[in-house]
């Protein structure tokens, strides 16, 4: 764990990947139908919530907002870009602060992946003015998830994803974008997430996106 709080870095092979917290989120006031464990018994949840408190200290409302940095040694990859600074949340959207203490700058970033299109993955693509927060960087996104999100643009699409339509290059599902990074078809939280297949000398990571939306069902998944 780095001294640097909200940030993890580790090795992959010849990559280096580094988890950085874009802050957040207390979901404990949403309904219930919007969270994981929409068919399960109530009782069976709350005793699954509370055995994931008692063995990590953490309450199970508060759900961080992480993002994936992999320097493959020819590329700088981005996955996601979080939920860009809301001033109405400051516990959000940490990224370009938490970039700048590890030293990495904006321009320095090649290759910007967005697994899918909702707010928390995609509102850090822009300035706030339209322009691209990543000067230097192919934004990559599926076909399915640029159709999906920009035949009805709502606010979000219109601000992150059409301003900046010259940078995106859409992929199909399972495409590799650089050398070691390969998408995954992940359709379900959206029709078109993808995941990614991380690989480097021998080594190799699954990078899930939202497909296990819930820290009960990560830690289990361990």
């Amino acid at each position: 764990m780095s001294a640097i709080s909200g940030v993890h870095q580790f090795p992959l092979g010849s990559f280096t990947c580094t988890v950085i917290c874009d802050g957040e989120e207390d979901r404990s006031t949403l309904p219930k139908q919007w969270l994981t464990f929409v068919n399960a018994d109530d009782a069976e949840v709350l005793a699954a919530q509370h055995a994931y408190t008692e063995a990590t200290g953490d309450p199970v409302s508060i759900v961080s907002m992480n993002i994936l940095l992999i320097d493959t040694g020819s590329h700088r990859v981005l996955v996601d870009t979080g939920c860009g600074p809301h001033p109405a949340k400051p516990i959000n959207g940490k990224l370009l602060e938490r970039l700048a203490e590890v030293g990495v700058s904006t321009d320095s970033i090649d290759t910007v992946i967005i697994t899918h299109a909702h707010w928390d993955h995609v509102e850090g693509n822009t300035d706030g003015e339209g322009n691209p927060t990543f000067p230097n960087a192919r934004y990559v996104i599926s076909d399915v998830e640029w159709e999906t999100h920009t035949a009805e643009p709502n606010a979000i699409a219109q601000a992150q994803l059409l301003s900046i339509a010259d940078r995106f290059e859409q992929i199909k599902m399972d495409a590799e974008i650089v050398p070691g990074i390969r998408a995954i078809p992940a359709p379900g939280h959206t029709l078109g997430q993808i995941a990614l297949l991380i690989r480097s000398d021998g080594a190799q990571l699954l990078h899930s996106a939202d497909v296990f939306h819930d820290p009960v069902v990560e830690r289990t998944l361990e």
